[in-house]
């Protein structure tokens, strides 16, 4: 297995990894409070996208999509305002974390969109799947890889699987097998099942320090 930037060689192939940052961390925290190690995350996802009998694929890079929420949204709230601007804030320094600690990781590139926050004082993104539906579609058309390694469990995203299988490259789809529309996982040409189990097991979560 290979990790690095650049053209492929005879007999390997392209991957490009996009995660949607919001399942991940959820059906993660579900069960645990580790932290997730992205580079050993990207290693365990480029195994799992090896074709047919390709020496071995060749991750190009692992975008990670989130929306952030804006502390401006909270004067929309009227008699929670108050309420909304804490939880705002307490989130944004808990991401602002994770988000650094993802940059900081080679070939990895954050995309953001916006997190609304709710009268139930819930967030809903927006915009997210709309960045990670361009930019995975304008990378296939720009033949910038040949495999896709998709982290989503929404069925929003199965029109999104068919266009770039119409256009040439393969999709697999990273799942966790509780919290995934079957739809989805029919569409696309390879998939694998996450569990917390294996990611410990794999050193992809890790306690935090």
């Amino acid at each position: 297995m290979s990790i690095m930037s650049g053209a492929s060689f005879p007999g390997t192939h392209k991957v490009m990894i996009f995660i949607d940052g919001n399942y991940l961390v959820k059906n993660i925290s579900e069960k645990t409070d580790g932290a997730i190690n992205y580079d050993a995350l990207a290693r365990y996802l480029n195994t799992h996208a090896r074709f047919d009998n390709h020496i071995g694929p060749i991750m190009i890079r692992a975008y990670y999509y989130d929306g952030k929420p804006d502390v401006r949204d909270a004067e929309n709230l009227d008699e929670k305002k108050q309420e909304a601007k804490e939880k705002i804030e307490n989130t944004l320094k808990i991401q602002d974390d994770e988000l650094t600690k993802i940059r900081n990781t080679d070939l990895f590139d954050v995309r953001l969109g916006h997190a609304v926050i709710t009268r139930n004082l819930e967030f809903r993104q927006k915009g997210v799947d709309l960045l990670l539906g361009i930019d995975m579609i304008s990378k296939a058309y720009e033949g910038q890889y040949d495999v896709a390694v998709l982290v989503a469990g929404d069925s929003d995203f199965i029109e999104l699987v068919q266009a770039v299988k119409h256009i040439g490259p393969r999709v697999i789809g990273a799942y966790f097998d509780h919290n995934v529309r079957k739809e989805l996982t029919d569409s696309f040409d390879k998939r694998f099942e996450l569990s917390v189990e294996n990611l410990v097991a794999n050193k992809i979560i890790e306690k935090k320090k």
